[in-house]
């Protein structure tokens, strides 16, 4: 076989490569005045695709079919633990997702592993000072947490987003407005965090 028809195979399959990665180039977060947590994520893929994910960490929606039961091209396997918690998803024609499963003993079960190329982590047995199965990361977007060592400031609220910074009433402040939203800086077309509305939570 020659050099030139040898490259001729490998550009017709340098194409599959790149589909078969995903990358986020561009996330959505929610964050809730009276809850601890995210409460909505949207990640815009480099494949147009746009995956909803919702305050317990499951898929929502993708490419914006947002019914109930419709996850668009994820297909899951009908593996679950005792407490009902799916553990194991099957490829699909676009996408893979796994699961951390009993192999994974030091994290949580049941969470989101991957969605494609893209990782997910949570703070795990060896995060000592953070809340256990909270998100840590998406990709290259790092989430933190209020903890312990804020004194002042309400435990368990996000605290940070990437780049972008959150602020809550603490307790310098009065005590009606402890833990709602001082403040969001930082956002960025690459990464955005708002409050979410009244209208978010009827759309939910």
């Amino acid at each position: 076989m020659n050099s030139k028809r040898i490259l001729f195979i490998l550009l017709l399959m340098t194409p599959v490569f790149l589909c078969s990665a995903q990358k986020i180039v561009r996330a959505k977060f929610l964050i809730s005045d009276t809850k601890k947590g995210i409460e909505a994520i949207q990640l815009f893929l480099d494949n147009y695709q746009v995956i909803g994910l919702n305050s317990s960490g499951e898929i929502a929606y993708i490419d914006g079919e947002q019914e109930e039961h419709n996850f668009g091209d994820v297909e899951y396997e009908g593996e679950f633990d005792k407490n009902g918690v799916r553990t194991r998803a099957k490829n699909s024609k676009n996408l893979k997702v796994t699961y951390y499963d009993h192999w994974d003993m030091h994290d949580p079960q049941g969470k989101i592993k991957t969605i494609g190329s893209i990782k997910f982590t949570y703070y795990n047995k060896f995060d000592m000072h953070d809340e256990f199965g909270t998100l840590k990361s998406i990709g290259n977007i790092p989430v933190t947490y209020y903890g312990v060592f804020d004194m002042h400031d309400p435990r368990g609220k996000v605290k940070s987003i990437g780049a972008v910074q959150i602020q809550y009433f603490n307790a310098f402040d009065d005590k009606r407005l402890y833990g709602r939203i001082k403040s969001i800086k930082g956002n960025s077309k690459a990464v955005f965090v708002r409050k979410m509305t009244d209208r978010d939570k009827s759309e939910q």
